[in-house]
């Protein structure tokens, strides 16, 4: 049974002991404007009490029922049950989110859906137009929370001995996020296929980056599909006791960690090098062309225009985002069409497939973009 009730900023704000963090502001040009100063108010499922402000309610009786139908999966998965009561803050929109003081963020949130704060246990996130991706985004941080409550979890000789920093590595932690809200999708196995064929999948204890999260979801995976899903449980089991992820997975597979990343090499390789021997070899039907961001940044978003000749995408670095053209055969530069964040009416701009858009005659760009 759920309940509905208001809550104060000032007094939320306090309870929780929030400190200004980098992402307090939002940048537009030199100017930090503060956040809107939003009354909360929560409404409580049987595990997690879902804050919202005018217009999101709606929204936050949504997340309670898929949180909890979430919890039911979740729960088994990680052979822990919730102890305590999980805090979800929802933002009806990019732009709140990400002048969040609720949890610290960096100065540029681009392409974060959502954030579980470890100290506290509380889930933040904004709903972006997709109640798909949100659904799973509330997924991906529920793990998380289900996972710090359960290395909170036991008696107090367990958690001295255990010492105050017990956490999962980072590919552990994201690739069982990534999993269990996902299962092994086909766009994260191309990820991690294509990663393999380039040569740039490490072994599992090396894992960084994005590949912390696609390629742990990809061993996670494997094991699951190996020993079965139940040996999960018992890795993180064993993980809580040692702090050791190779000492976890050789007490529940009988292999250190070593062994088993090779053999789920092997295994991605078994499956993935006959099927690219029947494939026309890339370096015989086209040619790489390189995409700089600013200052090392990410590129996203790409689109070729009708014509043929030129390339727009989006490009990062410096805390800066913008969409920028360059020549389809060389990769020069040609000129940035703009930048996000000058402005409240452009926050955020879209890194997904199909962001950017050409018009037919080349001359126009459509550009998906949060105001």
């Amino acid at each position: 049974m759920r309940r509905l009730l208001p809550l104060a900023l000032a007094v939320a704000l306090a309870a929780a002991g929030a400190a200004p963090a980098q992402g307090q502001y939002f940048r537009y040009g030199q100017n930090r404007i503060p956040p809107e100063q939003h009354r909360w108010q929560y409404l409580q499922s049987e595990h997690f009490d879902v804050y919202f402000y005018r217009g999101g309610e709606a929204l936050a009786r949504t997340a309670a029922d898929h949180a909890e139908a979430a919890l039911v999966r979740i729960e088994p998965l990680v052979g822990h049950r919730l102890e305590a009561r999980v805090p979800i803050l929802v933002y009806t929109g990019a732009g709140a989110f990400a002048a969040t003081d609720a949890v610290p963020l960096p100065a540029d949130v681009e392409g974060i859906g959502g954030v579980t704060e470890r100290f506290k246990n509380r889930v933040v996130l904004p709903f972006l137009g997709d109640r798909r991706e949100f659904a799973r985004v509330l997924t991906h941080e529920l793990v998380h929370a289900v996972l710090n409550d359960f290395f909170r979890s036991g008696s107090l000789v367990r958690l001295l001995r255990a010492g105050p920093r017990t956490e999962l590595p980072l590919w552990m932690n994201e690739g069982l996020a990534e999993y269990a809200a996902l299962g092994y999708d086909a766009a994260s196995d191309r990820f991690v296929r294509a990663a393999l064929l380039a040569g740039r999948l490490p072994d599992a204890e090396r894992l960084r980056g994005y590949l912390a999260y696609k390629g742990g979801q990809s061993f996670w995976a494997f094991v699951a599909a190996e020993y079965g899903p139940e040996r999960i449980a018992e890795i993180l089991a064993a993980f809580r006791a040692t702090r050791s992820a190779d000492e976890a997975f050789g007490s529940a597979t009988g292999l250190g960690l070593a062994d088993l990343s090779a053999r789920w090499h092997e295994a991605l390789q078994d499956v993935t090098y006959p099927e690219v021997a029947f494939r026309e070899r890339l370096a015989e039907t086209a040619r790489p062309i390189r995409l700089r961001g600013l200052d090392g940044g990410f590129v996203a978003a790409p689109a070729v225009a009708p014509q043929g000749d030129r390339i727009a995408f989006v490009a990062a670095g410096r805390g800066r985002l913008g969409v920028y053209v360059a020549r389809l055969s060389d990769g020069a530069p040609l000129g940035r069409l703009l930048e996000a964040r000058t402005s409240p009416a452009l926050e955020r701009l879209r890194l997904t497939p199909g962001a950017l858009a050409w018009s037919p005659d080349g001359h126009r760009i459509a550009v998906a973009a949060t105001a």
